[in-house]
């Protein structure tokens, strides 16, 4: 596993993350989050987190790093 593998697994598999990786990665979505102090599924800092669907579910960042793997030669077949 590759670095852009590891990285679009823990966008994938995300549940919470903090607002630096909500807006790195995802489009936030709603008007108003629950936001709590925990550790970011993305980072793995200890911060404010909400979780991703706020986020879309990261799917823009998703999208990204996808892409940037393929334009690096490691696509998956």
């Amino acid at each position: 596993m590759n670095d852009y593998d590891d990285l679009i697994n823990r966008l994938r598999n995300a549940y919470k993350c903090c607002k630096d990786c909500g807006t790195r990665y995802g489009v936030y979505s709603v008007g108003c989050s629950s936001s709590w102090i925990g550790k970011c599924d993305i980072c793995d800092a200890e911060t404010y987190v909400t979780e991703t669907r706020d986020y879309a579910y990261l799917i823009t960042g998703i999208r990204r790093v996808e892409a940037a793997r393929k334009s690096a030669g490691g696509a998956r077949q």
